[in-house]
């Protein structure tokens, strides 16, 4: 391809117009990299195509000159400009020494000018710059070998305008920054027959420790440490602050001014945690590396004496780096080594006040309450868990406020910091600008450079202490990021509760909980029967990504019952069963727990008469109560009941049903059924009309016996006992057997005597009125005009 063959090093004279056409090809080709070169205008001669760039720091009017219009004044070399680059130095004496490319094609550069070369008033002047688009991180580490966070951080763009209509054609960098910024430095001239553009830039190395020692031995005594070592940024070239005729100034004096500095790190390991951590600067003094010997500015620095007081035994590993003008970084070196004598003493060494973070994000999941509920096995249940989560804002708002405080103080130190370094740059530039003047006995003037290693150390000194201020700074800022993130990511976290039935989970369930939030759950399973169950809020295996305060407060437990189904004993008129337990957190440690219970009572009233003759009935009533202390509402009571007799009439089952007669939620009434009785022969049946029975022959007169229970005629003398027994009842399905006894003494035809009876006074004597005729006198009272035969009667 053409541009590559025509811009080969060594091309003849006699192809020139050759290599211009094949240059003017590269501008039309649509490169990323040329592209915004490209948009800068060429010098025509007329006043329209003149520029404008403030911060170039060229003077009198600025253009660029092209190959259309190219008076020899110019010196016009080409459209786009590509430099020679070197490693370690340019000899002005022999531009192919250290020499590594002729022309780098891959950085086109412009050449802007000054109108010094047809203005005699105007000193000539160039800059060569590139559009700012095409300086990437990968250019500055790969071509300038530079660290490029740096470079690019401090690299200043400059733009270029039209002088007279303002239009802009972006901004540019200017070879000479970015080679300064990288170590290096930039030039032109003195390259004839290696460059045709008259463009080269020089790359330096980064900074190498060579030896780094330190000692072993006991614990009382400090560990010494030696090292030294080289850096080879350029020094006095591109920006030269010893220069007092300079006509530039230098932008980036205060970042990479001192050309000649390095700052040290050491650090200092024991079993992977750093105990000890120092850095300082370090002046270098000129002197050639043996082992790199292209390195023309090549500066050796040695350490002095470092000291370190151990306060534990045992190895520990040192690692020493350097950082040179240019902030590169050099090779790491490590030294192993031990500590030992009087190591039985030792206490573990506080940390620097400051120096550690002590704040931890503070959070607490509690499970508060849990209550286990009495049910079947397998039953489809839903359990109550309260889980909270403590409020920690208050601590982290003193915390917070205690920073904030520590912030203010921090940057009033880096201000104060600030204005000490910026006052020792000052003299120290006032130093170097300002060399020695001594006029010889012929009147001819000698200026010699004064020795400004005061002033560099008060400089290193103050940029020491403002490193130390803007780090103190940076780390209590870090606090309140770190703050704000952490209360951002932990604002209304999710986590889970788990449920367990005798160590088998049996539920789970997600929960969100802002700080002081508390809230009631209900999580669905079916019961597993009598055991315990455990609810845990933030589980382990299940748990968030950050330490809780305590973890004692998450499980909380209680016992769950099945129902107990207790038949009570007979005779017995109450009985009791667990409803519901509930374990309740009074403390981050405490638990208190209380069991409510359902009591069911029973009881036989109103039994009338006790004592009768064989062939009669008695009557009663069965009254039940029911009793919830966990829910007043729940209808317990028994719904049925049944009696048990020692005795029945012929055609009758002793064990009866017993009828309903009241039931609310938690009161019941039971009555015997309603017997009835043949009026001839006294046979009791327990239907009006009883059609299938064998002791009525359908023709007796069935008279109403009420309801009672009567006993037979052949009922023997004696106390008998009857038993009442309720249906299951309650959540525990338990029941009663209530007990009453009835004494039978003679038979019904013992109450037959004969004699007269006076109806208008039946019961003479005061005796009573029987039993069996309460409520019934009437019928007597009215056969008294039948007896005395009273007229109309």
């Amino acid at each position: 391809m053409c541009p590559f063959l025509c811009l080969k090093e060594g091309f003849y004279e006699t192809e020139k117009k050759i290599l211009l056409t094949c240059t003017s090809l590269i501008l039309l080709l649509p490169s990323v990299a040329s592209a915004g070169n490209s948009d800068v205008p060429f010098y025509n001669g007329n006043e329209t195509t003149i520029l404008a760039s403030d911060e170039l720091q060229l003077k009198g009017k600025l253009l660029r000159s092209g190959s259309r219009y190219k008076p020899k004044e110019f010196e016009y070399k080409a459209d786009i400009h590509f430099p020679a680059v070197y490693n370690g130095s340019f000899n002005w004496g022999n531009p192919r020494e250290n020499l590594i490319h002729n022309e780098d094609q891959s950085e086109p550069y412009v050449r802007i000018s000054n109108d010094g070369y047809i203005n005699p008033s105007v000193v000539v002047g160039d800059r060569m710059v590139t559009e700012v688009e095409r300086i990437t991180n990968s250019i500055i580490t790969d071509k300038y070998w530079g660290n490029s966070q740096f470079v690019l951080k401090y690299l200043i763009p400059h733009k270029i305008t039209n002088q007279d209509s303002f239009e802009s054609y972006g901004h540019f960098y200017w070879i000479r920054d970015i080679a300064y910024l990288s170590g290096g430095y930039a030039g032109a001239g003195s390259v004839n027959g290696v460059n045709r553009y008259n463009l080269w830039y020089v790359r330096t190395s980064k900074p190498e420790i060579k030896d780094f020692k330190a000692t072993s031995g006991k614990k009382d005594v400090p560990v010494k440490f030696t090292f030294n070592g080289f850096e080879y940024v350029s020094k006095n070239k591109g920006y030269n602050d010893r220069d007092p005729n300079g006509t530039t100034v230098n932008p980036y004096q205060a970042a990479a001014g001192e050309r000649n500095r390095v700052k040290w790190m050491l650090d200092i390991t024991k079993d992977g945690e750093t105990v000890y951590h120092q850095e300082n600067y370090l002046r270098s003094t000129p002197q050639k590396d043996n082992q790199k010997p292209n390195e023309g500015d090549a500066g050796q620095f040695k350490s002095e004496e470092l000291k370190w007081q151990p306060q534990m035994c045992g190895r520990y590993t040192a690692k020493i780096k350097v950082i040179d003008a240019v902030q590169r970084e050099s090779n790491e070196k490590t030294v192993d080594f031990t500590i030992n004598g009087n190591c039985g003493t030792e206490v573990t060494p506080n940390p620097d006040p400051g120096d550690d973070d002590d704040f931890k994000y503070k959070i607490d999941f509690s499970a508060d309450r849990i209550e286990g509920e009495t049910a079947r096995e397998g039953k489809n249940i839903k359990t109550r868990i309260d889980v909270s989560r403590d409020n920690f804002k208050p601590e982290r708002d003193q915390y917070r406020a205690k920073v904030n405080n520590n912030i203010n103080k921090s940057q009033q130190e880096v201000n104060s910091s600030e204005s000490e370094r910026d006052s020792a740059q000052s003299s120290l530039s006032y130093c170097r600008r300002n060399p020695i003047h001594e006029v010889d006995a012929e009147g001819k003037d000698h200026y010699y450079d004064r020795d400004c290693s005061w002033e560099e150390n008060k400089l290193d000194s103050a940029a020491s202490k403002l490193d130390n201020a803007r780090q103190k700074l940076e780390k209590e800022k870090n606090k309140i990021k770190k703050l704000d993130v952490l209360e951002e990511k932990y604002t209304n976290p999710e986590t889970v509760v788990v449920l367990k039935h005798n160590g088998q989970q049996v539920a789970l369930q997600k929960v969100r909980l802002t700080e002081g939030e508390k809230k009631t759950l209900n999580l669905d399973w079916q019961h597993k029967g009598k055991g315990t169950i455990q609810a845990e809020i933030n589980p382990a295996g299940n748990r968030i990504d950050i330490e809780e305060t305590t973890y004692k407060n998450n499980p909380i437990k209680t016992a769950i019952y099945e129902p107990s189904k207790e038949k009570a004993m007979c005779g017995v008129t109450s009985v009791k069963g667990v409803v519901e337990t509930v374990s309740e957190r009074v403390s981050k440690e405490d638990i208190t727990g209380a069991m409510y219970y359902e009591t069911l009572t029973g009881s036989i009233d109103n039994l009338a008469p006790s004592k009768l003759h064989s062939g009669y009935g008695f009557s009663y009533e069965v009254n039940g109560k029911y009793k919830n202390d966990w829910n007043a509402n729940y209808p317990g009571v028994f719904a049925a009941a049944k009696a048990q007799y020692p005795f029945a009439d012929e055609g009758l089952k002793s064990t009866q049903d017993l009828e309903k007669k009241e039931l609310k939620d938690n009161t019941a009434k039971f009555l015997p059924k309603n017997m009835y009785l043949s009026e001839a022969t006294g046979h009791v049946f327990d239907s009006k009309r009883p059609t299938k029975s064998l002791y009525w022959d359908g023709q007796e007169k069935i008279i109403d016996g009420g309801q009672k229970w009567y006993s037979p005629l052949k009922t023997k003398d004696g106390v008998y006992t009857f038993n009442v027994e309720t249906a299951p009842a309650g959540i525990n399905e338990m029941s009663l057997c209530l007990t009453e006894q009835v004494e039978i003494k003679g038979v019904a035809y013992d109450d037959f005597i004969k004699r007269r009876v006076f109806p208008d006074d039946p019961f003479p004597g005061g005796s009573g009125v029987g039993w069996n005729w309460v409520g019934k006198e009437e019928l007597l009272h009215k056969l008294t005009d039948w007896y005395y035969m009273k007229t109309g009667k």
